[in-house]
């Protein structure tokens, strides 16, 4: 199956990359990514160029649905799909520096009837560690993750039953374990997942074309596409509310972002210092000093003790 679904493209040029002989030529990237889009059969994309620190291109290709034929605009939301695990693991990080809970803590505390609650930890199921067998292991969304099931009951199915390995000896990517975060996020919270974002990350960045949950029957969302063999795009069919940890429709979202937003953050720097969830978000936070010390002495020696991720496994943990 060839995937069509609509996303969105940064390019983060800086100076150390790009050769300083070889000046930025706009139209030339312009007219290069226009003639891509056209010649793959995207729909539509958004491209954001940085170079020195500046943006130098900033624009939509294509179109946001092809129903109404709605052209790609900078205020156009794209779903961000699993990028919202980076903002699981910023929500559980801010809990930790609160006070609220420490990845090091079991998932026994939240999900005492999980298996093997007692040994994993937070911090397992943020780097994919855990072992608990992921729910999406493919690239569309067949009947079962269209239909809606409480989000409890989908942690309940896919995590009380046998482990895919030994917690904390193998990487295997798990959208069940970001489910459970979701939840920790909002048990440890008080919150509404969606609001405790809000909160914490989106409104303090001044993402105000950011949303959790958005409608995504509003004229600034982009329609998702899929296309089958030989078949032409046709609009994605979206999971049912309880499955899939990410900020539009979904357990805890899919977070959508338009270029507008994208580009306020690269010009003013608050892009975050990460560029994956897990070990890499841990890394930079454990670098502020806003843990509290035996968090960041654990966190440390765990990530140290982490399994590569081409998934083989090492020694047994102890």
């Amino acid at each position: 199956m060839k995937k069509l679904t609509q996303f969105t493209l940064i390019f983060a040029l800086f100076a150390g990359i790009l050769a300083a002989e070889a000046p930025f030529d706009a139209r030339a990237v312009d007219a290069l990514v226009a003639a891509e889009v056209k010649a793959r059969g995207l729909v539509g994309v958004t491209l954001a160029v940085v170079r020195d620190g500046k943006i130098v291109l900033a624009r939509g290709y294509g179109l946001a649905s092809l129903a109404d034929r709605r052209p790609v605009s900078e205020e156009t939301m794209f779903a961000v799909g699993s990028v919202t695990k980076q903002f699981t693991c910023a929500c559980i990080l801010l809990l930790a520096e609160d006070g609220k809970l420490s990845p090091q803590d079991k998932v026994a505390k939240y999900y005492p009837d999980l298996t093997r609650a007692n040994e994993i930890t937070i911090l397992d199921l943020m780097n994919h560690v855990s072992g608990y067998p992921d729910y999406y292991p493919l690239d569309f969304v067949d009947r079962r993750l269209a239909t809606p099931r409480p989000v409890d009951e989908v942690i309940r199915l896919y995590g009380t039953g046998k482990l895919d390995f030994e917690p904390g000896t193998r990487y295997s990517y798990s959208n069940t374990g970001y489910d459970i975060l979701g939840r920790i996020v909002e048990k440890a919270s008080g919150l509404p997942y969606g609001e405790f974002l809000s909160r914490r990350i989106l409104k303090p960045l001044g993402l105000e074309h950011t949303t959790y949950e958005p409608d995504t029957a509003g004229i600034r969302f982009a329609q998702g596409y899929s296309s089958f063999a030989l078949s032409g795009p046709e609009p994605a069919l979206p999971e049912g509310k309880g499955w899939v940890p990410n900020i539009t429709p979904g357990e805890n979202g899919i977070a959508a972002w338009s270029e507008k937003d994208i580009t306020y953050l690269l010009e003013t720097g608050t892009t975050p210092d990460y560029d994956s969830v897990g070990s890499n978000m841990a890394d930079v936070v454990i670098n502020t000093g806003k843990l509290p010390a035996q968090d960041r002495d654990a966190i440390a020696a765990y990530l140290k003790s982490l399994p590569p991720r081409s998934g083989k496994a090492p020694a047994k943990k102890q």
